[in-house]
C-alpha cells in the first residue's frame, strides 16, 4: 500500500522496477524526505530512490544541471548534487564506451567542460555564503557544500588527463585571484556571471547589467566581495586537494597518480604554501579588530587547515610546518571563537 508523505508521489519510490528519469521535482522530494522525514519508512524508500539515481546515467547531466543554476535549491539539495558530483568522478573513466556498469563515460572535450562548471560552481557557492552571512537576501548554502564541490574539483584535477600535474595547484589559484583592472582602474575579478548576480544582491553592493550581453558590472564593494569569495576558493580546494590524489577511493591509473603526486609535490614549495601564507598573513593582520568576512574565525581555521593538508602531505617540503600542529592551530581558533575551549594537548 503507497503510504502518504515526501516520498509518495517521487517517481519508484518502494518499486521494485526501474524508475521513470528523475527530475528537479522527484529528486527534490526524495533529498527532503531523506534529512528531514521523520519517518524511518519513508527515508528507506528515499534513500533506495537516491541510490538507484546516482546508479543512473541521469545523476551526471541533472546534478551539473542544478548545481549551475542553483537560484532556487534548497542547502540540501545542493550539498546532495555536489557529493553527487565527487563520487561520480571518482570513479569516471575516460573512454568511448562503458567498460563497467559502475563507470561514467566521458570525453574529452567533457572534461574541460566539466572543470569550467565546477570552478565556476565554487565560485558562486562560496559568494552565496558570504552575501548570506553578511545579511543578503539570499540564503547561503552551509560551507560544506563548497567543500564538496572543491573535493569534485579536486578528484577531477587527479584524473584529467589533458590538466597537466604540474600546473593544477597554480591554474587553481591563479583562477580565483583578481584579473586586472577596468577601464576605470577598478580591480576586477575573472568571477562568472552567475557568481556576479549573487554579490549583486548583497544589501551595500550597487550593480548594473548589459542587457546585450547579460554581464554584471559590480561597484568595488561587489568586487571586493568577489575576491574575498575567490580566496574562500582557493583554501578549500587546496585542503582537500591532496588527500583527494592519495585516496584509495580514487579510481585512477598507477601512472597518472604518480604524475599528480609527483606534480603536487613540487607545487608545494613554490604555489602551495606561498599562497597559504600569503593568505594567512592577511586574515590573522586583523586579529582583534572587528571580524570582516575576509578575515574571520572560518577563515583563519580553514587556512590553517589547509596548510596542515600540504604539511602532511609532504613534512619533508620546505616551509612546511608540522601539520598536527596546525591543526591543533585550528581547532584552537575555532574553538576560541565558538565560546569554548580548547582542550590541552
Amino acid at each position: 500500500r503507497a503510504r502518504s508523505g515526501a516520498m509518495a508521489s517521487s517517481p519508484g519510490a518502494g518499486m521494485a522496477s526501474a524508475p521513470p528519469p528523475p527530475d528537479r521535482a522527484s529528486l527534490g522530494r526524495a533529498v527532503a524526505a531523506l534529512y528531514t522525514n521523520h519517518d524511518p519508512v519513508e527515508r528507506l524508500a528515499a534513500d533506495e530512490w537516491l541510490q538507484h539515481f546516482l546508479r543512473s546515467d541521469h545523476a551526471w547531466p541533472l546534478s551539473i544541471e542544478l548545481l549551475r543554476d542553483a537560484t532556487d535549491l534548497t542547502s540540501l539539495e545542493a550539498l546532495f548534487c555536489a557529493r553527487a558530483l565527487h563520487v561520480l568522478l571518482r570513479k569516471s573513466v575516460v573512454k568511448a564506451s562503458r567498460t563497467q556498469k559502475s563507470h561514467a563515460v566521458l570525453g574529452e572535450n567533457d572534461w574541460v567542460a566539466m572543470r569550467d562548471a565546477l570552478l565556476a560552481l565554487a565560485w558562486s557557492f562560496s559568494a552565496k555564503v558570504f552575501v548570506g552571512t553578511a545579511g543578503g537576501s539570499v540564503e547561503a548554502p552551509p560551507r560544506s557544500v563548497l567543500t564538496q564541490v572543491s573535493l569534485a574539483i579536486s578528484a577531477l584535477a587527479c584524473k584529467m588527463d589533458n590538466w597537466d600535474p604540474g600546473s593544477v595547484a597554480v591554474d587553481i589559484v591563479r583562477h580565483f585571484t583578481n584579473d586586472g583592472s577596468n577601464q576605470t582602474g577598478q580591480t576586477t575579478t575573472r568571477a562568472p556571471t552567475a557568481a556576479r548576480v549573487v554579490a549583486s544582491r548583497h544589501p551595500l553592493v550597487r550593480s548594473s547589467t548589459d542587457a546585450a550581453t547579460g554581464a554584471v558590472a559590480l561597484c568595488p564593494v561587489g568586487e571586493a566581495l568577489l575576491g574575498v569569495a575567490g580566496e574562500a576558493c582557493i583554501v578549500s580546494i587546496l585542503a582537500v586537494l591532496p588527500e583527494e590524489a592519495v585516496s584509495k577511493n580514487l579510481s585512477i591509473h598507477p601512472k597518472r597518480r604518480a604524475d599528480v603526486v609527483d606534480g603536487l609535490r613540487l607545487a608545494a614549495t613554490t604555489v602551495a604554501f606561498p599562497a597559504l601564507d600569503q593568505l594567512a598573513a592577511k586574515y590573522f593582520s586583523n586579529v582583534g579588530a572587528d571580524p570582516t568576512p575576509a578575515a574571520d574565525h572560518h577563515a583563519r581555521a580553514a587556512v590553517l587547515r589547509a596548510a596542515a593538508a600540504w604539511a602532511s602531505f609532504d613534512e619533508n617540503q620546505e616551509g612546511a610546518c608540522p601539520g598536527a600542529a596546525l591543526d591543533r592551530a585550528a581547532a584552537t581558533i575555532t574553538a576560541g571563537a565558538d565560546g569554548s575551549s580548547a582542550e590541552e594537548p
